[in-house]
């Protein structure tokens, strides 16, 4: 009975044995599928940490375009508002060129009536001093 016993104990041994090298090499092979899937994440985790970076680049590209193009966008309203600006500008040079020619006309006008005013005072007083002349002598021819 002994002898069964220790049969046994060797059977059971032996299959302890076999179970125990069966779960090393099981142990071995999942150690290696984890050194390799670590292996592999951390290769991943480099991808995605460079597109991450490439991605930050990008967004900040892009916020650096954003700025130039509110930049252009002021720019073209600046521009707009000078176009603006000139064509008031031309307005009122034009308008200022009528009012000029206006003033230039009428001063003319007044210098030219002023010119004919001081003629006819001349030919006023000519005429008058002749007829005074013309009084004086009719006068003493009646006398």
């Amino acid at each position: 009975k002994k002898d069964e016993e220790i049969q046994k104990l060797k059977l059971i041994e032996t299959q302890l044995r076999e179970s125990l090298e069966e779960k090393e090499k099981q142990l071995a092979e999942t150690t290696k599928t984890v050194d390799e899937l670590s292996s592999e994440l951390a290769l991943k985790v480099d991808e995605l940490c460079q597109e991450t970076l490439k991605n930050e680049e990008l967004v900040f590209v892009v916020a650096e375009q954003k700025g130039k193009l509110e930049e252009m966008e002021k720019y073209k309203t600046q521009v707009k508002q000078m176009e603006d600006l000139v064509e008031r500008i031309k307005l009122k040079e034009t308008e200022n060129a009528v009012y000029k020619q206006d003033f230039e006309t009428e001063r003319n006008d007044r210098q030219r009536i002023h010119i004919e005013y001081e003629e006819l005072k001349l030919k006023f007083e000519e005429l008058k001093s002749s007829h005074e002349q013309l009084t004086e002598l009719k006068s003493k021819q009646q006398s």
